[in-house]
């Protein structure tokens, strides 16, 4: 079924998938229902879809090696999650499903976009939208905040400019103001750090919003 296909999709583009993510993407529900999980449980018995405990009665969604053919992807078992990759993939995918984005995978990146490349560099966290002022497109990226020092987020947009400025093409977006770096956060509490520590919206020409994930700070302070 087409709608399979897309779980299947939805799971290889942001690595892990959830009911509930699920149910908002394909099924119009805020969250899990019988349907979700009768869907859920068919694909995970067709040895498509790996369902994965976590932080006690939870779980997540893997594609298994079987489940990347269904869907024409590497034939391969894809990458255990780890205790730095998991809180990070499902923050992400949260944001997307409840925003209505799509996150780019690294093939599509590197397809769409060759010129803003390079080998070494992370290109697994980024995503298009329309800016809601011109109507122009903007890369965005993600960056997770771990609860950290609120300064650090500086350092990383400084390093990832840094890393970046012999790319002309990525430079002169930067220059036009379209990229923006989205820090995903967990805490309420923490957010308001950042956001008062950032005290504006750009820094070294790349605009930095904060947005809060609940289902990332349950992670954390399990």
């Amino acid at each position: 079924m087409d709608r399979d296909q897309g779980i299947l999709r939805f799971v290889y583009r942001y690595k892990v998938g959830t009911d509930d993510m699920l149910a908002q993407r394909f099924f119009g529900l805020a969250r899990r229902n019988t349907n979700v999980l009768r869907v859920t449980r068919k694909l995970v018995e067709r040895n498509l879809l790996r369902r994965v405990a976590f932080g006690g009665r939870d779980t997540y969604l893997v594609l298994t090696r079987r489940g990347c053919r269904a869907i024409g992807a590497l034939d391969r078992t894809p990458r255990p999650m780890t205790e730095q990759s998991l809180p990070s993939a499902l923050a992400i995918a949260y944001y997307c499903v409840r925003h209505g984005l799509n996150r780019l995978t690294t093939a599509e990146f590197i397809e769409i976009y060759p010129e803003l490349h390079r080998p070494g560099l992370n290109s697994s966290r980024y995503y298009v939208f329309e800016d809601d002022e011109d109507g122009r497109k903007v890369l965005g990226m993600f960056l997770i905040d771990r609860g950290g020092a609120a300064h650090r987020i500086k350092s990383k947009v400084r390093k990832f400019v840094k890393q970046r400025k012999d790319l002309k093409c990525f430079m002169s977006l930067i220059k036009c103001r379209r990229v923006q770096i989205t820090v995903l956060t967990g805490l309420e509490g923490q957010e308001r750090i950042v956001r008062r520590y950032l005290g504006g919206d750009w820094y070294f020409g790349v605009r930095v919003r904060t947005a809060l994930v609940p289902e990332l700070g349950d992670l954390l302070t399990m």
